[in-house]
């Protein structure tokens, strides 16, 4: 069960990790042009230093965009619709099953089946529950969405999406 809800969380963050990498950049690229202005070895150090760990955030996040389109390449056709038309275009089940010529109730075991998959390409890679935890713990943003899973709140309105996201990058 936990197996499923960090994939949710990392399928249902996949949608905006382009956006925080943006705000990344932003960031760093305001840091860096602020840093004229420090006063010191040890104001330019810590300043250097929140610069490194953005750009670390940066290349893990890129890294988990890639491992998720990678197992979606590794998957059936029919999978990877699944869990792109659930995750990505935020669909529900009986859409998905109008879409799929299935019933929602065959759309349901067909995405419990997809998350299970998904989450042996990941474990495949290295990256079993424990290990995705850690990668992500920088990342609040999606580890939260695990909590959000459980409670069939994974997705909120793009606006409270966007501001959730945003505060946890910035803060």
């Amino acid at each position: 069960m936990k197996e499923k809800n960090l994939m949710k969380s990392v399928l249902s963050s996949y949608a905006y990790v382009n956006r925080v990498i943006r705000i990344i950049d932003k960031k760093v690229l305001n840091k860096g042009i602020n840093s004229c202005n420090t006063y010191g070895f040890f104001e330019t150090l810590s300043v250097m230093n929140e610069m490194a760990e953005l750009v670390g955030r940066k290349r893990k996040l890129k890294t988990l965009k890639e491992l998720v389109e990678e197992c979606l390449k590794s998957m059936s056709e029919t999978d990877a619709k699944i869990l792109i038309l659930k995750f990505i275009e935020r669909y529900s089940n009986d859409k998905i099953g109008l879409l799929l010529n299935k019933s929602a109730r065959t759309i349901c075991r067909m995405f419990d089946k997809a998350l299970l998959k998904a989450y042996e390409y990941f474990c495949s890679q290295g990256f079993n529950y424990s290990n995705l935890i850690k990668y992500l713990k920088s990342e609040k943003w999606i580890l939260n969405k695990i909590e959000d899973s459980k409670t069939s709140k994974l997705f909120l309105t793009k606006t409270e999406s966007f501001s959730k996201i945003h505060n946890f990058v910035w803060n």
